[in-house]
């Protein structure tokens, strides 16, 4: 159980703790990053790197936003990374930088499907991981 904790300590953003640009793994920072979804439009300065991002959640197909926005999932989760994306992307944040934001949302979106990849991963250098996905298994469902 140890081990899990600190992994998740490690991956999962805590309920209202900062983001480092002005919002809260929160639900109004939620709410906050759909509103940029809705007002900001990718500018050709970087739309690729838009267009480059991994947006994969457990709960859908879309794996990358399009430029275009016509394409683009309409669920609520993706519309907040797509609105982290560009928010991030027009402040000058690189590619790597929003990918690294896109994945804390992520987890913190979906925190056991989050820790169970991440033990998966581990468990295959270290066997001690498995205990540890035998006791998220005991946690129960989201």
């Amino acid at each position: 159980m140890e081990m899990l904790e600190r992994v998740e300590a490690e991956l999962i953003p805590g309920e209202g703790s900062e983001t480092g640009y002005g919002l809260a793994f929160d639900e109004v920072g939620y709410s906050t990053l759909i509103e940029w979804n809705n007002h900001l439009r990718p500018a050709a300065r970087w739309a690729d790197d838009y267009e480059g991002l991994d947006i994969r959640l457990p709960c859908c197909g879309a794996e990358r936003p399009f430029a275009d926005e016509e394409r683009n999932c309409g669920c609520g989760h993706h519309r907040a990374l797509y609105g982290a994306a560009k928010h991030l992307l027009e402040a000058g944040y690189s590619r790597s930088e929003t990918q690294t934001e896109l994945d804390r949302w992520k987890a913190f979106f979906f925190p056991r499907e989050t820790l169970l990849a991440e033990l998966e991963a581990r468990s295959l250098e270290d066997p001690a991981y498995v205990e540890a996905i035998e006791a998220l298994g005991e946690r129960g469902g989201c």
